[in-house]
């Protein structure tokens, strides 16, 4: 091959992207203005001329490959945003990538809102109530929350929650027994947290034995 023809093989060779290269993609899931936390299932259809090297998705900051499904011929995945604490509408982007470093991308806007983040700092786990015990909970949420707080199957507390509550729960009726004291709290949009302490029950002045 001759210099001339040398260079033409390789300016064809290094612009083939450019004549040929075709990828498509759509997001499947999430769709439009779909309300997601902090584990995002997401569903891409994508074609390619060449092979692909990535497909990754991200939202604000973080990030995660999609893997092709050859049953439902998909990429598939998800995106754990773990510590992202705020409630916004936010795009998902899907970034493609072939061999020959061709890029596209598609995307879609969703409503990111995470679920109540709760937290008990009474009673302590394993606590022993002596007919009472102090209930203090802190919850972190753009809401004001709904909250139950369950013993034993039966809810011993009903209310709201903003950021904080503070009051006195009654055992007496549950006297000589141990189990999770249960604090479940809901937003607006439903989005549902449950965080649990032991509580023992014992209004005598001797152990008993617990069930």
């Amino acid at each position: 091959m001759d210099n001339k023809n040398s260079i033409l093989f390789i300016f064809l060779l290094l612009n083939i992207s450019t004549f040929s290269q075709t990828i498509t993609s759509t997001v499947i899931t999430p769709v439009k203005n779909q309300y997601v936390s902090n584990n995002i299932p997401v569903k891409a259809s994508v074609k390619s001329t060449y092979q692909l090297t990535s497909v990754i998705a991200s939202i604000s900051g973080f990030q995660s490959s999609l893997i092709y499904n050859s049953v439902s011929t998909y990429f598939e995945g998800s995106i754990s945003t773990s510590g992202l604490h705020l409630r916004d509408t936010l795009t998902i982007l899907i970034t493609i990538t072939d061999i020959l470093n061709n890029q596209q991308s598609a995307s879609v806007n969703v409503i990111y809102d995470p679920p109540p983040i709760i937290t008990i700092k009474e009673p302590l786990n394993e606590s022993v109530a002596h007919t009472t015990l102090p209930l203090k909970i802190f919850c972190i949420d753009n809401d004001t929350c709904n909250v139950i707080v369950g013993y034993r199957g039966k809810a011993i507390y009903t209310g709201k929650i903003k950021d904080s509550i503070s009051t006195v729960l009654n055992f007496l009726a549950y006297d000589g027994t141990m189990d999770s004291l249960s604090v479940e709290v809901w937003d607006t949009r439903l989005q549902h947290s449950t965080v649990s302490s032991l509580v023992y029950v014992d209004t005598s002045s001797v152990l008993q034995e617990y069930y």
